[in-house]
């Protein structure tokens, strides 16, 4: 991807689906417990993208879908709770990655499509293996973007990455908000800002971080959702390891080498999933279609390529 074109590309993700250069079409589907909203663009095999940032709509992956509309034909969804995709209540029981994998389940077959490449990135990664562990039949490939991991031991050393590549302006930014108490009517603007401040921690290429700030925001970023989703996963999560033996499609793992879930994540994810290859990104964090574009498109677009062989 040429200087000019990532330039645009990250303009796009700062400015909002909104004011997209492609075009796109919004549609909403009732599901249980939820109402699921979802984007599609392009024409060609079918595509869904998964979110990754925990309580955070799709927004942050219009440039993402936007690129894979030139070739597929590319939903992306807003996690139910987020974005457009409302819910009857907020509880661990109805908002955790299971539910949102029944909710792709719900859209494949509404849109009446036999199987599609799902992509997830970060928490999204752990989304799309649920649903590829308990809906494997409907996937024809699985493409996983620093995908955070299938139990809870990322923790041990996620937050100390953020913390550890965090800027002295990142933690003055984040310290600024510390002293909200829980039931403060400015908890839900404290935590936006600082899960804003911790997105230092996530890159290398801090020229992007304006526009990643620009796209979370009041309107794309609930923090109470964002609690319940985690929660769910640390309290509530049956293990992945008995259902991904199941699913035997072909899986790629892309992770930046500085990416705070780490390596030892994505080994973890590949000892269930057979026939996961694995591609490391050198120089990137956690968002290496915007920060090393041309090695990320290089080797995704052959990972999808050979799916059609």
């Amino acid at each position: 991807m040429s200087t000019l074109k990532r330039t645009l590309a990250i303009l796009v993700l700062a400015m909002g689906p909104h004011l997209s250069a492609f075009s796109q079409t919004i549609a909403t589907l009732p599901v249980d417990g939820a109402v699921l909203s979802y984007r599609e663009y392009g024409k060609g095999d079918p595509l869904v993208i998964v979110g990754g940032l925990a309580g955070v709509s799709g927004d942050y992956l219009v440039s993402l879908a936007e690129e894979f509309g030139k070739r597929y034909r590319t939903f992306l969804i807003d996690m139910r709770g987020t974005g457009g995709s409302s819910i009857i209540r907020l509880d661990s029981g109805n908002v955790n990655a299971r539910s949102v994998a029944a909710d792709l389940e719900t859209l494949r077959g509404h849109l009446k499509i036999k199987q599609w490449i799902v992509v997830g990135h970060a928490w999204g990664g752990t989304v799309a293996l649920n649903y590829a562990g308990l809906y494997p039949r409907g996937i024809r490939g699985l493409l996983l973007v620093g995908p955070t991991g299938i139990d809870l031991r990322f923790f041990d050393y996620y937050n100390l990455n953020i913390g550890a590549r965090m800027t002295r302006e990142d933690s003055t930014l984040f310290n600024q908000w510390r002293h909200v108490g829980r039931w403060s009517p400015q908890r839900p603007k404290a935590k936006l800002e600082q899960f804003r401040a911790m997105l230092g921690g996530y890159v290398v290429d801090r020229k992007v971080l304006p526009a990643l700030r620009s796209a979370i925001n009041e309107h794309t970023y609930i923090s109470a959702v964002a609690e319940v989703y985690w929660t769910a996963f640390i309290d509530h999560s049956p293990p992945l390891h008995d259902i991904l033996p199941s699913f035997t499609a072909p899986s790629l793992i892309i992770q930046g080498d500085k990416d705070p879930v780490d390596k030892r994540t994505a080994d973890r994810i590949r000892k269930p999933l057979k026939v996961a290859r694995y591609k490391e990104i050198k120089a990137c964090g956690a968002f290496p279609w915007l920060e090393q574009p041309k090695e990320f498109w290089s080797t995704a677009n052959v990972f999808l390529k050979n799916l059609r062989k």
